[in-house]
């Protein structure tokens, strides 16, 4: 099970920020009435789009090195401004940058100890995930856009072993490792190393569930796949 704060803690009825692959976007009224050219999918700059590209494209001329067009710039694209003059879209599969304070930085899964003594990520791009550091707190939460969502373990959970951007519960079930680990979105997966075949055969496993609870949103149902 592979969570991202999109899939797992969106408000019920809320819209998606961006339209979807094969969907066409409009331009909003204000680049309408700017005059601002559309491109054929739909899509087109915004004055505030100018504005940005007009500040890249000065900048890339005086230092004669790509400067990036900050306000068409998201966690999988980034547009620069040429020395020469044009612009270069670079586009990514996932999120490789994340917007902390105003500014853009690359994405970081690697985990650390936060204020809370959780364990969490440098950076990622979408929303926010913690782990537990053992015991009785969540076994992970989710942060986006203002809704929260949590998961339990049935069981106190030992201290875990971190490494990278992952981390392991050894015998979080008698026989099971717990691993989780952080994606770029802020989103976690999450695996079971089943030791033995007892382990495999138990009530504890094959009857496992894992105690939910959203705030600022609330669950809903996913379509089957087709």
């Amino acid at each position: 099970m592979g969570l991202s704060p999109a899939q797992a803690a969106a408000p019920v009825g809320a819209k998606p920020a961006h339209p979807t692959s094969g969907q066409s976007a409009p331009l909003a009224p204000a680049a309408k009435a700017s005059g601002l050219p559309a491109l054929p999918s739909g899509y087109g700059t915004t004055p505030t789009d100018q504005v940005s590209i007009d500040k890249a494209a000065a900048q890339a001329r005086v230092t004669g090195k790509p400067v990036m067009v900050a306000a068409m710039t998201g966690p999988t694209s980034e547009v620069v401004a040429l020395p020469k003059g044009g612009l270069s879209l670079i586009a990514n599969a996932v999120p490789v940058r994340a917007l902390q304070n105003g500014s853009w930085v690359a994405v970081d899964t690697a985990l650390h100890r936060d204020s809370s003594g959780l364990l969490a990520p440098e950076a990622t791009a979408y929303g926010s995930v913690e782990f537990s550091a053992g015991g009785t707190a969540p076994l992970a939460v989710t942060r986006d856009n203002g809704v929260t969502l949590s998961f339990s373990w049935p069981t106190a959970l030992p201290a875990p072993v971190v490494s990278g951007s992952s981390v392991t519960y050894r015998n979080a079930l008698p026989g099971v490792d717990l691993v989780l680990a952080a994606t770029p979105s802020g989103g976690f997966t999450d695996t079971l190393v089943i030791h033995t075949r007892q382990a495999a055969l138990s009530k504890q496993v094959s009857d496992l569930h894992l105690g939910t609870s959203v705030s600022g949103g609330a669950w809903k149902a996913a379509r089957p796949a087709a």
